[in-house]
């Protein structure tokens, strides 16, 4: 009988999962999961849902989470143009492909 890995759940993955970078930048700034949801306004269940990928957030959730983002990056010595590139570019990702024009 095959024994699974130590720390494994037995679970199979759930399908349907999209990458969020919310978690990366989050870390980055050095917050928890509980000081980010107060920053933004939800619930601690409702960040690590964004988070896991389980959904993404309405459009008033990626507005405020990209405000909370630029004005941490702000704080860090970016003026606020380049806070905003700088926040956008890690919440949407360029295909590599449109920078540097390769070709499929």
């Amino acid at each position: 009988m095959p024994t699974e890995a130590p720390g494994s759940s037995g679970r199979k993955p759930r399908r349907g999962r999209i990458e969020s970078p919310f978690k990366e930048l989050r870390e980055h700034f050095g917050y928890t999961r509980e000081q980010l949801a107060e920053e933004v306004g939800v619930s601690f269940s409702t960040l690590r849902a964004w988070e896991q990928g389980l959904f993404k957030p309405m459009p008033e959730g990626r507005r405020r989470l990209k405000n909370v983002f630029i004005g941490l990056a702000m704080k860090e010595g970016l003026d606020r143009k380049r806070a905003a590139l700088w926040v956008m570019e890690r919440l949407v990702p360029i295909p590599r492909k449109a920078i540097y024009g390769e070709k499929d």
